[in-house]
């Protein structure tokens, strides 16, 4: 019974999508879950750098930071979907363009005496009360944890969505991601 169902609901939507195309000339896209390349950066020692500079040239620094993260996300088309103060969580619907600002955004950091690091990995999730929710997220965020002050990994996957564009990697080996298993992860260059 289950089975019949089921093909008789996929053929209703079916039918669904032809009617809707025939008389608007397109499909409303209606899938629960989306692809996405997500990607988290995290202020490597961000307490140290506060003590260091205090709290009035810190919050100017990192207000800097998170300005010139907004604008580079939107600039590659992504968006910020959450920002943390030291950390921050982007989604960007292509991966060579979220790679790129991971780069320039490691960069401009540097060049405002921070240091960084990025993770990215690319799949399906799905959005719910505004929120994002998905095992690519906590890839994503896992990913970041093993990257290196001023360094972006990626996993196997992006990798491959990029392959035969203009960005390269160096391989940094197989890492066992807390919750998620083994994973091959490459750097950014």
């Amino acid at each position: 019974m289950k089975r019949s169902l089921s093909g008789l609901r996929q053929i209703c939507d079916q039918m669904v999508a032809a009617f809707e195309e025939f008389l608007t000339g397109g499909i409303h896209h209606t899938a629960e879950r989306r692809f996405a390349t997500l990607w988290f950066t995290d202020i490597v020692n961000p307490t140290e750098q506060q003590r260091a500079r205090g709290d009035r040239e810190w919050r100017a620094t990192l207000e800097a930071y998170e300005a010139t993260t907004r604008r580079l996300v939107g600039q590659f088309g992504g968006h910020v979907v959450a920002d943390e103060g030291d950390g921050v969580m982007a989604e960007f619907p292509a991966a060579g363009e979220s790679l790129r600002a991971a780069r320039l955004i490691v960069a401009a950091a540097r060049e405002q005496n921070i240091s960084i690091r990025a993770g990215l990995h690319a799949g399906e999730l799905y959005e719910a009360g505004g929120e994002r929710f998905g095992i690519c997220i906590s890839i994503a965020a896992r990913v970041a944890a093993q990257a290196g002050a001023n360094e972006v990994l990626a996993t196997e996957l992006v990798e491959g969505l990029v392959e035969g564009s203009d960005l390269s990697f160096a391989p940094r080996g197989e890492f066992d991601l807390k919750g998620v298993g083994m994973r091959r992860l490459a750097q950014l260059v």
